[in-house]
């Protein structure tokens, strides 16, 4: 029986690698953290290329332990529950000139739960992530040990150029791409009883808020940054203290990030959905800049 040490658990961030930046490509525009970007996704959109690839940001978190090295490797799990609050996420639309229009999506209005569980749909661990821990003895401390958990995460966004406006039947170009998002991050270990500990955490929280001005639509846009920036609180025991949170932390169910995501990039684009989809036969009403396209 192996007994775990929650004052000890710490969680080490590195975010020098995560660096918000934009990418034009010939059919679409790519919000990044730089590293594991796939720049290509931005001249191939289908859906054939990961936009990321590996970590932008990634963390180290430590616990001690207790007793035995061959259970905390078979029988116990460590990884980490990660919620995300999406506060802003959207893109403006227009057309080449004021008649044709102009579109205003809302992606977070597709989403029915915000906060929300952010893992991969795949993940057997789901709702947890699918980390990688590590188990070692502590020298001269028989019985002691301190177990390592691994992970970290790629966050983006990808919009096309340009998208008919079905109200004007008019190609509208992209105006602006706007994403706010936070996350708290928490390092939780399950015993073989099946019991979860929620030792520690960090909030981080990434935004991009890019514009782009347009010159000929078969010419590549010049991306304007309003807003490029990534922040990582400090690592705290337990869990967070936002009531918001509770729920969530104690029952990590519902859908996902990823999958409210793509479902309302779907509800936007395929389905048109007015929720989240505004389509303007004026420019001017989608608030798009009057010279933005010169």
């Amino acid at each position: 029986m192996s007994i775990l040490d929650p004052v000890s658990a710490t969680i080490t961030v590195d975010k020098s690698k995560a660096k918000p930046a934009v990418h034009v490509g010939t059919k679409a525009a790519l919000l990044h953290l730089t590293q594991g970007a796939n720049l290509s996704v931005a001249d191939d959109p289908t859906g054939k290329l990961k936009p990321t690839t590996g970590n932008s940001i990634s963390w180290k978190g430590t616990v001690g332990a207790t007793g035995d090295l061959m259970d905390l490797v078979s029988n116990w799990t460590f990884a980490y529950l990660q919620l995300s609050t999406t506060f802003v996420y959207e893109s403006v639309y227009g057309g080449r000139l004021s008649g044709e229009g102009g579109m205003v999506c809302k992606y977070k209005n597709g989403f029915t739960k915000n906060p929300c569980v952010d893992v991969e749909s795949t993940s057997p661990n789901k709702p947890f992530t699918d980390s990688v821990s590590n188990v070692k003895a502590r020298a001269n401390a028989k019985g002691v040990f301190d177990v390592t958990v691994e992970d970290g995460d790629n966050p983006h966004a990808l919009e096309l150029l340009t998208e008919i406006n079905k109200k004007t039947n008019a190609p509208n170009f992209l105006f602006s791409m706007r994403r706010d998002e936070g996350f708290h991050t928490i390092l939780v270990a399950k015993d073989p009883a099946g019991n979860i500990q929620r030792l520690s955490h960090f909030t981080w929280h990434v935004i991009w808020h890019v514009e782009f001005k347009w010159t000929s639509p078969t010419a590549k846009p010049t991306a304007v940054t309003k807003d490029l920036r990534i922040d990582v609180g400090q690592t705290k025991l337990g869990i967070p203290a936002d009531a918001n949170l509770q729920t969530l932390i104690t029952t990590p169910t519902g859908a996902t990030a990823n999958d409210q995501d793509a479902q309302a990039h779907t509800d936007a684009w395929d389905q048109r959905k007015s929720s989240i989809l505004t389509q303007h036969d004026d420019r001017a009403a989608a608030g798009v800049a009057a010279n933005f396209f010169t």
